[in-house]
C-alpha cells in the first residue's frame, strides 16, 4: 500500500510538471531542475559552486523533507555517495546556517546528522548530504576543501515550456524570464524591449547576475537597464535607478575600484569580472531585454501609475496595444541635472493625454508623430480618456 501511495504521488508530480521544462543537461525533480556532477578525488566546495554559477544556478537548496528525500535519491541514482548542497554554516546553531541563494537560514527545515553542524573556523562551514548508507539524506558540516570525494548537485528553476517563446531567436531562460540579446544605445533600449513585451534588464540578485555574466562569456561589456540619478564629483560616486522601477537596494554589484567619470552616466557589466561600472551613454552596446514567461504574471509595460521613471523611458496606455479603452493613468518622468525632457508621441490619434511641466503648467496634448519639449527636468503625463498611445521620453 505504501508503495502505491508513493507511485501515485510521483505520477501526480509528473502530471503537474508536464508544462515545465529544464535547460539541457538538467532533470526535473519536484518542479526544480537538478544536475549531478561526479565527485573529484578531493572535495572542493568553491569549485562545485562555480560549476553551478556558470549555469546561472546554485548548489541544491533543500527546504522540506520531500525535497531532501528526492534530492538524495536523485544523487544516488547518479552514482554519488555524498554531494555538496547549497548551505553554509557560520556557527553550530542551525539559525547560523544559510542558503546559498540568499533566501535566509535553514531554521524552518534541516536534516543535520547528530552532532552537526560542527563549525570551528571559517573554512569548515560547508555542508554536504549523504546519498547512500543508513544515514542517507543526512547533512554533514565539513571543511570546504576536504580529502573526501564529494560530488555536487546544481539547481536551476524550471520554466514553462511555451512553444511561442521556444521559437524566439536567442532566447535564454532563467527564473521565469526570457533574456533576449539586442544591441544599440541606451536611448533606444526601452522602446526596443517594449516592442517584444519586455523591459531593459534590471538585476535583482547575485544568482541573476551570475546567469547574465555566464551568457556573456567574456565577449563584451554589457549595457544594463539603469541610468544615473546623482553624481558626487568630489568623491567620484554615482547613484543609479533601474529603468523598470525595480528597487535598487535589492542587489548591487558596483566595482568601487573602476573609474567613474562624470561623462559616463550609464551602467554596464564588465566582461571580465561581472561587476558593474559606469559607461558612456552614447556608445552602442549589447544588452538584454527581460521578457516575463508564464506562470510569471504578464508585466504591463505601460508604467501606468508607477513611481518616478528616469529618462530615457517609454510609456504607453495601459494594456497597449490590445486595450482600445484604457483606464485613466498618470506618469511621472524625470532626468538628471539641467536637462530638459522631450516626449515624442508615435501613436495616439484619439487619446486624451496632457503633459505638465515640473511647475504644473499645461505644456501640450498628445497628437501622433509630434513632440513636446518641457522647460524642466520633470514632467507629469496624464491620460483621462480616449484610445491607446505610445510615447518615447528622452533627456534633451
Amino acid at each position: 500500500m505504501k508503495s502505491l501511495i508513493i507511485l501515485f504521488s510521483l505520477l501526480l508530480l509528473h502530471v503537474s510538471a508536464q508544462s515545465l521544462k529544464c535547460p539541457d543537461g538538467y532533470t526535473m525533480v519536484l518542479k526544480k531542475c537538478l544536475q549531478a556532477y561526479p565527485a573529484p578525488t578531493r572535495g572542493n566546495h568553491s569549485a562545485a559552486e562555480e560549476k553551478c554559477r556558470k549555469d546561472g544556478g546554485t548548489l541544491a537548496n533543500i527546504r522540506s523533507v520531500i525535497e531532501n528525500r528526492a534530492t538524495s535519491v536523485f544523487a544516488s541514482n547518479n552514482n554519488l555517495d555524498k554531494f555538496w548542497i547549497g548551505t553554509f554554516c557560520f556557527g553550530n546553531d542551525t539559525s547560523k546556517c544559510v542558503y546559498d541563494d540568499d533566501s535566509g537560514s535553514v531554521s524552518d527545515y534541516n536534516s543535520f546528522a547528530v552532532g552537526n553542524p560542527q563549525v570551528t573556523g571559517v573554512s569548515d562551514g560547508c555542508v554536504y548530504m549523504l546519498a547512500t548508507g543508513p544515514q542517507a539524506g543526512r547533512w554533514i558540516s565539513s571543511k570546504c576543501k576536504t580529502d573526501e570525494a564529494v560530488g555536487s548537485v546544481c539547481e536551476l528553476p524550471a520554466y514553462v515550456d511555451n512553444p511561442g517563446y521556444l521559437q524566439r531567436s536567442g532566447c535564454s531562460y532563467f527564473n521565469g524570464y526570457c533574456y533576449i540579446r539586442k544591441s544599440g544605445p541606451v536611448s533606444t533600449m526601452a522602446s526596443t524591449c517594449s516592442q517584444i513585451k519586455g523591459f531593459p534588464l534590471s538585476i535583482r540578485s547575485k544568482r541573476e547576475n551570475d546567469f547574465v555574466y555566464g551568457l556573456n562569456s567574456h565577449n563584451y561589456d554589457l549595457l544594463l537597464g539603469a541610468t544615473r540619478i546623482a553624481y558626487d564629483e568630489n568623491k567620484s560616486i554615482s547613484k543609479y535607478a533601474w529603468m523598470d522601477g525595480a528597487g535598487w537596494n535589492e542587489f548591487e554589484n558596483i566595482d568601487v575600484t573602476a573609474h567613474n567619470y562624470n561623462g559616463n552616466a550609464c551602467l554596464g557589466m564588465d566582461r571580465w569580472t561581472g561587476l558593474w561600472k559606469s559607461v558612456y551613454c552614447g556608445t552602442s552596446y549589447f544588452y538584454y531585454c527581460k521578457v516575463p514567461l508564464p506562470p510569471n504574471p504578464a508585466v504591463d509595460t505601460s508604467n501606468c501609475n508607477s513611481t518616478v521613471l528616469m529618462a530615457p523611458a517609454v510609456i504607453t496606455s495601459f494594456g497597449y496595444p490590445d486595450n482600445n479603452s484604457p483606464p485613466p493613468c498618470t506618469w511621472k518622468i524625470a532626468t538628471v541635472g539641467a536637462y530638459q525632457l522631450r516626449i515624442a508621441f508615435k501613436k495616439g490619434y484619439d487619446s486624451i493625454v496632457t503633459v505638465y511641466d515640473g511647475y504644473g503648467n499645461n505644456i501640450g496634448t498628445a497628437s501622433p508623430d509630434s513632440s513636446i519639449v518641457a522647460p524642466t527636468n520633470y514632467i507629469t503625463v496624464v491620460q483621462t480618456g480616449g484610445g491607446p498611445f505610445y510615447a518615447d521620453i528622452l533627456p534633451y
